[in-house]
């Protein structure tokens, strides 16, 4: 199977974005993500209950391939919703939210000072 790095680089314009375009595209297919822009709380608050809504919806007697279609999201993300964020209300959502975002700064902080103790530890190794 191709990796796809060698293919020929197709021409470019570059003032109309399109170069940016067909790198954004390779990037997504080795697992990349386009930037997302800076929002407001108010606007994460609003994804939080938006996330929360579609799952309650399928409650209530909404077929999942409707809600996908009317939403734009996949069944394998609508059920992945339903999973995380089923019979939760937007109060425990940005709770949630709040403790992932903690969780990834702690294993941050994890990460740096397991790194410092291993080049403390090869310094002594070399010092012996």
């Amino acid at each position: 199977m191709s990796s796809g790095l060698n293919r020929p680089r197709p021409t470019l314009n570059a003032s109309s974005g399109q170069a940016r375009s067909v790198v954004y595209t390779q990037l997504t297919r080795i697992g990349f993500s386009r930037p997302t822009p800076q929002s407001s709380n108010a606007t994460r608050q609003s994804c939080l209950d938006h996330r929360a809504a579609i799952p309650k919806q399928a409650e209530a007697g909404v077929a999942v391939p409707d809600l996908c279609r009317e939403h734009g999201i996949s069944s394998a993300t609508f059920y992945k919703w339903r999973a995380r964020f089923g019979g939760m209300d937007a109060s425990l959502m940005a709770r949630l939210k709040e403790l992932e975002e903690e969780n990834r700064r702690l294993k941050k902080m994890y990460a740096e000072e397991r790194l410092k103790a291993e080049i403390v530890q090869e310094a002594l190794a070399k010092k012996r």
